[in-house]
């Protein structure tokens, strides 16, 4: 099995992959609190609980209310219809936004999708509906075979984008724990994850 080394992660994330030029070269930020990186880990968490798949990756989802986890999800935990961990994570808040939710962040493993071969809606389409204020990523989905719009989406609805990374071990040691639980697809040839595997 292939291996991969923790690669360095930069403090901000030039973006190549978006298929609307305006946000070619845009800048994500990259955080390093300590309460991201938790959060993440509790994504990585939930990307683990997937099943595994030879034709769709699997991600972890958190919904974050004051850095403490309100709901969760992870790929195809709802079936393959909205098989996504966003999908997954915001079905348990019944489309409906709580009273109480002055301000909530999204924290996932891999970016979501903004293109949808079924034509359903999008994760992103439904961040932007749920009026979530911010997303955190672990990771970002290059295009080799699909021309991703994730990020731009969100970006076009006013929602920050951040990278997550930690400081004091290898940095990139984080994007590669959000990617371990789709290492069976680095050579199969036939998953989106391999756009983002042959980055690492």
């Amino acid at each position: 099995m292939h291996k991969f080394q923790p690669t360095k992660m930069a403090t901000e994330i030039v973006v190549k992959h978006t298929v609307n030029p305006k946000y070619k070269d845009d800048i994500i930020p990259v955080v390093t609190n300590q309460w991201h990186v938790d959060l993440m880990r509790e994504a990585i968490k939930e990307a683990n609980k997937a099943k595994l798949s030879d034709k769709h990756y699997s991600a972890g989802c958190v919904v974050a209310v004051d850095s403490k986890p309100f709901t969760r999800g992870f790929s195809r935990e709802i079936g393959l219809d909205h098989h996504g961990a966003v999908d997954a994570a915001l079905s348990k808040l019944e489309g409906k936004i709580p009273s109480f939710f002055f301000h909530y962040d999204l924290y996932c493993t891999i970016e979501p999708a903004g293109i949808r071969l079924n034509g359903r809606d999008t994760e992103t389409e439904k961040i932007v509906e749920m009026k979530i204020n911010r997303v955190f990523l672990g990771t970002c989905e290059p295009s080799y075979f699909v021309r991703e719009k994730g990020y731009e989406v969100l970006r076009e609805a006013g929602i920050e984008v951040y990278i997550v990374d930690e400081t004091g071990v290898a940095q990139g040691n984080l994007r590669k724990e959000c990617l371990e639980p789709n290492m069976h697809l680095l050579f199969d040839g036939t998953d989106t994850i391999n756009r983002v595997m042959r980055e690492v």
